[in-house]
């Protein structure tokens, strides 16, 4: 978590990274479904914290994105958030 700003309100930064599972061989879809599924999960409780929280005065903002890869000798599929709140 980072946090910033120029005089005005400050500007708290966090990256998440959760491993949703490894990458099996002829597994794909169900790989991919189970990302898709963490990826809804997370921004629904996103879009539930409210304004004025105890993180930022606003609401908060991120981008999601699944990815693929490796921890030690195994590819495992991941989300990683970039979560803003600003205030």
């Amino acid at each position: 978590m980072t946090a910033d700003g120029e005089g005005g309100w400050p500007v708290r930064t966090c990256e998440l990274v959760i491993v949703a599972c490894p990458v099996g061989q002829s597994r794909q879809p169900t790989n991919h479904e189970l990302v898709l599924t963490l990826i809804d999960a997370l921004c629904t409780t996103l879009r539930a914290v409210p304004a004025n929280n105890t993180i930022s005065q606003a609401k908060l903002s991120w981008r999601i994105r699944g990815r693929i890869d490796i921890i030690g000798d195994t590819e495992y599929w991941f989300i990683v958030a970039a979560i803003v709140g600003n205030g």
